[in-house]
């Protein structure tokens, strides 16, 4: 059976993006030299052929969509899935992925509220994630995207963000334009504000693949981060 085939019947078939390798490692009977060059064929002939599909790069992976041009007509027959985020998530997702990495502190600022809630909300969506901690005095937890939240809006990386230049002549889709709605909301102060997130240098120890955080001691380490101090980590439990 030809090997392209399969590709493309596996792209089909999945609901999310299918990352080359675990192609390689669940098509054991090819090489991964085989698989590369049959997925970029694929991607290739797709790329030429006049239709309404295409195989698009999201995240780390490709995954087979209608191509922007049919949205019109397709939303007459399929409802987009809500994201269903609250206005003080998407506000606080919108920073974390355009500023990021940013600390609590810094959403904080932005938003003029606390968003300890927010923030845990978000890390048990897996949207967001703790990337380690800032090289400034004591240390806080930092804050970024993941994976799953480039699934979610199908970007392909966090440089496909819309730019706040782009915004107002981009026709997005609904659950994208709810993203920019959030940082919208606080553009104003996000280019404003007094502690200077833009310009933020921070040295980052990012956390292993496949660890958890425990919610109930981040909540409390992220209301003693932002006492003066060492702040008290929470422990990483391995799933």
């Amino acid at each position: 059976m030809e090997l392209k085939k399969i590709i493309e019947a596996i792209l089909f078939s999945s609901s999310k993006p299918v990352a080359p390798k675990i192609l390689k490692k669940r098509l054991e009977e090819y090489s991964s030299e085989e698989i590369d060059e049959a997925l970029r064929e694929l991607i290739t002939e797709y790329n030429n052929m006049d239709r309404a599909v295409e195989i698009a790069e999201v995240a780390s992976g490709f995954q087979m969509k209608t191509k922007p041009l049919y949205k019109e007509w397709v939303t007459r027959f399929v409802k987009e899935k809500d994201v269903g985020l609250t206005k003080s998530m998407l506000e606080t997702l919108s920073i974390v992925a355009y500023k990021q990495p940013v600390t609590k502190k810094d959403i904080d600022n932005v938003r003029g509220v606390d968003s300890t809630r927010a923030i845990k909300l978000l890390l048990e969506r897996k949207l967001i994630c703790i990337a380690g901690k800032n090289g400034d005095a004591g240390k806080k937890i930092i804050f970024k995207t993941t994976e799953k939240f480039l699934e979610l809006y199908g970007l392909r990386n966090i440089e496909d963000l819309p730019t706040y230049k782009d915004i107002e002549s981009l026709e997005l889709e609904p659950k994208m334009q709810g993203l920019v709605n959030g940082i919208e909301h606080r553009a104003e102060s996000m280019e404003h504000s007094s502690e200077g997130i833009e310009a933020n240098p921070l040295r980052v120890n990012p956390a292993e693949d496949g660890e958890t955080v425990n919610h109930e001691q981040l909540e409390q380490s992220l209301v003693d981060s932002e006492d003066q101090g060492t702040p008290r980590v929470p422990e990483i439990d391995s799933e």
